[in-house]
């Protein structure tokens, strides 16, 4: 059991040693995303869900992206879920496809309810390589009451078959949720996202705001 705690340490470490060295060598942007979603769920296990999400940058002033995103869940049991969905993005230069799977895992223990998610992508760009990922998430959530709930997340993308496996993005999430009825709420956050590995890394501030409608 010490041993095992010692790898996680110095694994810990390593991670937050490697992303300060990169942070520092990287150029630095703040962006916007906007989004608006909506929920349907046709039982107490099965949901279906559309985001449609506006994302701007270089100091908020140009755009980068919209997306829409149609997406359908299933609660297998109390604590394992599973997810497939299709998304369209838009950008200046060309139309992207991607598509996704995650396999979720939540526990909740008193007013704390905690995710671990696994998701693998695949993306398509005209005249690009398909891009393949798989992208852990872990996430954290406090229910301070029913309309009023913050949480934090850590995401990494790992992309694989393409010049050897690597990890190249990380994103921290801050936020809250602001639930103003059983069928409307607010998400507000703040996301940190950075590159390494890559040619010309960039680090990215981003300010996000998603209006939430469950029917």
């Amino acid at each position: 059991m010490m041993m095992m705690i010692s790898r996680l340490k110095f694994l810990l470490l390593s991670m937050i040693i490697l992303l300060c060295t990169n942070v520092i060598a990287q150029t630095t942007d703040f962006a916007t995303w906007t989004s608006i979603e909506f929920t349907h769920s046709f039982n107490k296990d099965l949901k279906f869900g559309f985001q449609q999400q506006l994302r701007l940058d270089e100091g908020s002033t140009h755009f980068k992206s919209t997306f829409s995103d149609f997406n359908l869940g299933y609660d297998l049991n109390k604590h394992w879920s599973i997810a497939g969905a299709y998304r369209m993005i838009t950008t200046p230069l060309d139309l992207q496809h991607r598509f996704y799977g995650d396999v979720s895992y939540g526990h909740k223990f008193h007013k704390f309810s905690t995710t671990l998610r696994l998701r693998y992508q695949k993306q398509f760009e005209i005249a690009n390589l398909p891009q393949n990922y798989i992208r852990p998430k872990i996430g954290l959530k406090y229910k301070y009451s029913k309309q009023i709930i913050p949480y934090s997340a850590f995401e990494s993308g790992y992309r694989i078959y393409y010049k050897g496996s690597r990890f190249d993005f990380y994103r921290f999430y801050l936020g809250c949720e602001f639930n103003f009825s059983k069928h409307m709420g607010i998400d507000l956050y703040y996301l940190l996202t950075g590159e390494f590995n890559v040619n010309d890394p960039t680090t990215t501030h981003v300010a996000g705001v998603n209006l939430a409608f469950d029917f």
